[in-house]
């Protein structure tokens, strides 16, 4: 468990940067409602203030009122966990509300075409000299295959790039990560946990099962499984494909042409093997931040 100024500062820390993402979004963005910024930005202060004040909490029994003093130090470690988990809880419901308000974009007016077009997420590739083509249907529910995967910046031009054209893909992570008060963070930009521990239990049968009770729910993977060079793709995405029954949307990183492109939809057919090597001769004359890791043989 974390000390008391540990929490304070992390409460800080979490505050902060919520605060200057929406502050930053509204210099940024046009169509801004600035009254809306100004009642989030309340929001996340009275959230610290809040939250620091039920982070002075402190034990109101003395040693005299237990049988030893072991006893009263495991009856203040107890209300101490206690109180530290209902606090996080507490503090991370109301922080994921804010997110939601921010991502859900509740701080826009009515925007034009031109306005829509003009975010942060297009800004940063256009200034970074990337070009982005998204043409296939925005599917409630499907797979995004992303390759070449050489570098740890795909996924960040990749994010960026979805994010351009106003959709919200997903990724998979190991719930290990998702702990307070990185969980907020990881879930803000994507985050899936998975739970990787429990053997008995695929990975594809875990991913059919949030397909199945999601409404929506578009999840970016990549078949290549490693940023080295490896000729063994993985099949998972081809087996959640078929079980799932969503359509596999192919999408590359081209560092070469600078480009990120979705122009493609691949339909699995049954044929694992075969659909591979399709997938792999998709992807063959793309190349990577670090071409010498990517193969398609």
């Amino acid at each position: 468990m974390a000390t008391k100024r540990q929490l304070k500062k992390r409460i800080c820390c979490v505050c902060g940067d919520l605060a200057s993402d929406i502050l930053l979004a509204s210099h940024l963005f046009e169509g801004v409602d600035r009254k809306k910024v100004n009642e989030i930005v309340n929001e996340i202060a009275a959230l610290q203030e809040d939250a620091l004040a039920k982070a002075t909490f402190s034990f109101d029994k003395a040693v005299k009122d237990f049988e030893s003093p072991a006893a009263y130090r495991a009856a203040r470690r107890q209300y101490n966990a206690k109180a530290y988990a209902q606090l996080r809880k507490e503090f991370g419901e109301r922080a994921m509300a804010i997110v939601k308000q921010m991502n859900e974009g509740s701080c826009r007016r009515a925007q034009t075409p031109h306005s829509r077009g003009m975010n942060i997420a297009a800004w940063l590739l256009k200034t970074f000299g990337w070009k982005v083509s998204i043409t296939v249907p925005d599917s409630p529910k499907c797979l995004i295959c992303v390759a070449p995967h050489t570098s740890n910046w795909d996924f960040v031009v990749g994010k960026l790039a979805y994010a351009s054209v106003g959709r919200d893909a997903g990724f998979l992570m190991k719930a290990q990560w998702f702990f307070w008060p990185l969980g907020c963070f990881f879930r803000a930009i994507g985050g899936i946990p998975v739970e990787r521990k429990n053997k008995t239990v695929s990975l594809t049968d875990v991913v059919v099962a949030k397909f199945n009770a999601a409404q929506r729910l578009q999840l970016a993977i990549t078949p290549e499984g490693t940023r080295s060079r490896t000729t063994k793709w993985h099949t998972g995405f081809l087996h959640i494909a078929l079980r799932a029954d969503v359509p596999v949307q192919l999408g590359v990183i081209d560092y070469a042409r600078k480009e990120v492109r979705i122009e493609n939809v691949f339909i699995p057919t049954g044929d694992i093997e075969a659909d591979l090597r399709a997938v792999k001769n998709f992807y063959r004359p793309f190349k990577g931040k670090y071409p010498e890791k990517f193969s398609a043989d």
